[in-house]
């Protein structure tokens, strides 16, 4: 089972380097500020429930 996980986590690292040589800059179609914000929508859920 575990040869199945690496060979996936392989196939999947792979498959994204390909795709992501495709596309374009992030700050080319205006992602720059997109990642920030899904990092910030992540974390500070995560802190409120730590905190209780």
């Amino acid at each position: 089972m575990r040869r199945w996980r690496r060979a996936d986590l392989a196939l999947g690292t792979l498959t994204g380097a390909a795709v992501g040589k495709l596309l374009p800059a992030p700050e080319t179609i205006g992602l720059d500020a997109v990642f920030p914000a899904i990092l910030l929508a992540l974390v500070i859920p995560a802190f409120k429930t730590a905190l209780r």
